[in-house]
């Protein structure tokens, strides 16, 4: 059971280093970090070389668990991504040195915060945090609505300038999800053939002074905000990794209950920091051995008394294929630090350091019994902030002139606009008269499923969906949006101020999601004023494609006619496998011409077949034909 070369193409593989604690800015650093770094960075070259007895190591991941800075503070976090931004740049010229291709060079930085990453508050302000969350249980509801003080803006307060940081130029993996405490992430790593599922929680937003150990707290809803679903989140990916600050032991009762009992149980490896003295823990129990590992402290200011250690971790996953099953193998070195003379060494490893090296199969993640159910889109509603809710998002006239300008945060270059509803969905406003006709041809199980496969389509796709948040929409794209994390916004909401007291539960927690941009519209006497404006700002949108109209009522016929006056020159496609009054426009003689459109194929003489939309009669030929007849990749 020999790990191969990473060069090997049948070989799958990721290595990565574990740093913690680095400090920056501490008051005693005096001029020992420079030679920390270059001691650093000698032992990284040795690392990712290889020797005689082991292969080169790509490091594919830096995982950081905290204690960035020091108090906290901008500046500091300015050191910190200077001299990141050093040491990762050293490791994309020696992984290249090393033969990795071109997607392998840059190593990925995984944060997340510790007690030393925020500003700490007042005395008065940390005991209003501290008693807001006095007896909390394990089961107790989810943050931020199971506490007894609305502090969550006193918490992301502290926060605010490591918040900022995650904005600087390193290399943070751009596929990641955020959670209900500042500091939490989840994110897929796809390297070398592994995927590896990562989950950071912040366990120090209690740490607000120099209280003792064993009075820091995670909770499950942390947890569940971002994987929802442990056992598949496992099943997705070959091996799962835990990051937080602080080691179990620094947690409360209720914080190693949730640990133990419920977080790592789906968990193959938890990486933490904070006690400065590394090491590897091996706990056995009902649902098999979890391991742990405790880096090592980057910089820390010995004279002060305390017993640190210096050094990092490092370690490969790779994929045993001896058996019928690729087993999951992690390798780890400890690479410890020493003050030898004048000057500072990270390795060759030599025995009065305590050195440590360790390989580990990893057992199946998933326990036995009943798959555990995921949160409810109303217990995820419950732990988000004002900030997720309408009044707080920017104005959609605003959002596209930063588009049209290139000063908007990186989004898809096209969009497709999806005009839809389900007719007869309680979720949407009462069935006009006019309307009923819609709602009895209407095949909302058609509808659904359209909506999902196009969904899924366009995130693994070049073009961006833009819709205006009908509820009955909404409510049925939530599940895709929630699983699929994707390298930039791929989804625009549009909501009107006019209904923000109809919004349903699920809008907030789509709100909530890195993936998408939500916009709000303010203008219009009335409901009637505000659509009509609403579409005609739609139709010019910057770097639509098109527009495609699935089921729907009255208002679909009004947004398709809008779209062709106010730029007659855009593809308007209509779909009538599911009914409604998308149907309606295919068999109308005045739109049907427009609404079904021509599809291109590569074998037809002219290049384009004209395909008619009422002959779409499933919804995965149907979306082929939208992706073909957009050419959407």
């Amino acid at each position: 059971m020999t790990p191969a070369d990473p060069s090997d193409p049948r070989h799958r593989e990721l290595g990565w280093i574990h740093l913690t604690d680095l400090h920056a800015g501490q008051p005693k650093e005096g001029g020992r970090v420079p030679e920390i770094e270059a001691a650093l960075i000698d032992d990284l070259r040795r690392m990712v070389a290889g020797d005689p007895g082991r292969p080169p190591l790509w490091i594919d991941v830096v995982f950081f668990t905290g204690d960035i800075a020091f108090k906290g503070i901008a500046e500091e976090f300015g050191r910190a991504t200077a001299m990141l931004g050093r040491v990762l740049g050293r490791i994309r010229k020696l992984n290249t040195e090393a033969g990795a291709p071109e997607a392998r060079r840059t190593p990925l930085l995984v944060p997340v915060p510790g007690n030393h990453d925020l500003a700490r508050p007042s005395r008065a302000v940390a005991g209003q945090i501290r008693a807001a969350f006095a007896g909390r249980t394990d089961n107790a509801p989810a943050l931020w609505s199971g506490l007894t003080q609305p502090v969550r803006p006193l918490v992301e307060a502290c926060f605010a300038d490591y918040m900022a940081w995650l904005d600087h130029p390193l290399p943070f993996p751009k596929k990641r999800s955020k959670g209900i405490v500042p500091g939490d992430m989840a994110c897929t790593i796809n390297r070398g053939g592994v995927r590896l599922g990562v989950v950071g929680l912040n366990s120090a937003y209690l740490h607000l002074d120099d209280a003792g150990e064993g009075t820091q707290h995670i909770d499950r809803s942390q947890f569940e905000a971002l994987v929802r679903n442990g056992r598949s989140f496992a099943e997705r990916h070959d091996v799962t990794v835990l990051m937080t600050h602080h080691p179990p032991e620094s947690l409360s009762d209720t914080g190693r209950a949730v640990l133990s009992q419920g977080i790592l149980r789906t968990i193959d490896l938890h990486l933490y920091g904070h006690a400065h003295v590394g090491g590897h823990v091996a706990t056995p129990g009902a649902h098999g051995v979890r391991h742990g590992f405790l880096g090592r402290s980057l910089f820390g200011a010995e004279e002060d008394g305390f017993d640190r250690l210096h050094g990092y971790t490092a370690g490969r996953v790779w994929l045993d294929r001896a058996g019928d099953e690729p087993t999951p193998i992690v390798d780890a070195w400890t690479r410890p630090g020493w003050r030898c003379g004048h000057t500072w060494v990270f390795g060759p490893i030599r025995p009065a350091t305590g050195q440590w090296s360790t390989r580990i199969a990893l057992e199946p993640k998933a326990p036995p019994g009943p798959v555990p159910p995921a949160p409810t889109i109303a217990a995820l509603a419950d732990g988000l902030g004002d900030h997720q809710r309408l009044p707080t998002w920017p104005a959609f006239d605003e959002l596209a002139t930063a588009l049209s300008l290139g000063t908007a945060p990186k989004t898809r270059k096209k969009w497709l606009f999806l005009s839809a509803s389900v007719p007869g969905d309680r979720a949407d406003r009462a069935v006009k008269p006019g309307d009923m006709p819609y709602v009895r041809t209407a095949r909302p199980k058609v509808i659904e499923q359209t909506l999902v496969a196009l969904a899924r389509k366009l995130a693994a796709s070049d073009t961006g969906l833009l819709f205006a948040g009908a509820p009955s929409v909404t409510r049925r794209l939530a599940p895709v949006l929630l699983e699929a994390h994707e390298s930039a916004p791929w989804v625009i909401l549009l909501q009107a101020e006019w209904f923000q007291d109809r919004l349903i539960e699920e809008v907030p927690v789509v709100a909530a999601l890195d993936d998408v941009i939500c916009a709000r519209w303010q203008a219009g006497a009335d409901e009637d004023d505000i659509l009509g404006q609403m579409r005609k700002a739609l139709a010019g949108f910057p770097g639509l494609v098109g527009s495609v109209y699935i089921g729907g009522k009255g208002g679909i016929k009004d947004e398709f006619d809008a779209f062709g006056d106010t730029c007659p020159d855009l593809p308007r496609l209509a779909l009538g496998l599911g009914g409604g009054a998308a149907a309606d426009l295919l068999l109308d003689p005045k739109t049907e011409a427009a609404a079904h459109g021509a599809v291109t194929t590569g074998d037809h003489p002219r290049g384009a077949l004209p395909r008619p939309g009422r002959l779409w009669h499933t919804p995965e030929a149907a979306v082929d034909a939208i992706c073909e007849h957009f050419a959407i990749e």
